[in-house]
């Protein structure tokens, strides 16, 4: 049972169902397909596996003024459904699961992903449309983003080249050092599923169900609780997600770009979140240009320093990084 993921899982309109098979596993970003018998989706690559359910609502049917046209799936914190309304104009909609409005826990971490997202106007981060609250549901209406995940670009074998790589980083650690120093935001989730690049070529950063204000202790994480995607997490965020330090966020980015640069290698493997742990702490990853040559090795040098276990070798802030960054992109 290590393999399976408790905090996701894939839920589908029974219309969804003979296309089980085109789900991406979030892990290595191989092809998810059905296990005979059970309603379970396993990875062909590295056998992760998850829980498949079927919604109650389905295409066609309205939400919050809008006309559902596609399920895009779920995680932890909500469903998501991409949504037309009567203009043309979509929106993503992100509902808080029916259970999940019986747990007042569950429903303070869904209004408090509406607060944060209210706080943050940069253009590398999806924008918080409307957040709706009634006594039945609760919604957040976000902007739609038209384009690809970086899962699914590494799936479907697109080549990112070592400049774009540079840029890539450098957005996306501007936008992070704005949410910190705006509202001292740990996003705590960061992955290429969360990161996106729609049709102009620009990055949004999606998902704050489990991001955190520092300055603000809302009692939500317990004393050693882990929240986050193991693979991607910060050996600290692992021993307790209570951290307030943004090196841990910038531990989760260098996995992803080392992921994306890989095509689909994690630097540190593991099926379960245990031996994910155990890796970072006790493994040295392969070098970022030893399996791509391509990579300037100042780029790789820097990635590497990113995904340190040790905190003190990282980058010391998303202004250290961006500055790093900018010299490498000069010298080339």
């Amino acid at each position: 049972m290590d393999n399976f993921d408790d905090d996701y899982t894939i839920y589908l309109a029974p219309e969804a169902q003979a296309s089980l098979a085109a789900y991406v596993c979030s892990t290595c970003g191989g092809e998810m397909t059905p296990q005979e018998g059970a309603d379970i989706l396993v990875c062909q690559s590295c056998g992760k596996s998850k829980y498949v359910t079927f919604f109650d609502i389905g295409i066609g049917d309205e939400l919050c003024g809008a006309k559902i046209i596609r399920m895009l799936g779920s995680g932890s914190s909500g469903n998501l459904f991409l949504c037309e309304y009567p203009d043309m104009s979509r929106c993503v909609i992100k509902m808080l699961k029916s259970d999940d409005m019986k747990n007042p826990e569950n429903i303070r971490r869904f209004e408090q992903e509406a607060g944060i997202m209210a706080k943050l106007s940069h253009p590398n981060i999806v924008q918080l449309i409307e957040f709706r609250k009634s006594e039945n549901s609760l919604c957040l209406i976000m902007e739609y983003v038209d384009g690809f995940n970086l899962l699914q670009m590494v799936s479907q074998d697109f080549y990112f080249s070592a400049e774009t790589a540079i840029e890539m980083t450098y957005c996306l650690a501007d936008a992070f050092k704005y949410a910190w120093d705006n509202c001292q935001l740990l996003h705590r989730d960061i992955k290429p599923s969360n990161i996106m690049i729609n049709s102009d070529g620009e990055l949004k950063i999606l998902d704050f169900g489990l991001s955190k204000q520092c300055d603000i202790d809302t009692g939500l994480t317990s004393v050693g609780q882990a929240l986050g995607s193991p693979g991607y997490m910060s050996p600290e965020q692992f021993r307790d997600s209570r951290i307030y330090d943004c090196r841990s966020d910038i531990f989760s980015l260098g996995v992803t770009i080392y992921f994306v640069l890989t095509k689909g290698r994690m630097p540190y493997a593991g099926n379960s979140p245990l031996a994910a742990f155990q890796n970072i702490i006790s493994t040295r990853p392969q070098t970022l240009s030893d399996i791509v040559p391509e990579i300037p090795e100042s780029f790789s040098h820097l990635v590497m320093s990113m995904i340190d276990s040790d905190m003190e070798k990282r980058p010391a802030s998303w202004g250290d990084l961006m500055n790093k960054l900018e010299d490498i992109a000069n010298s080339l």
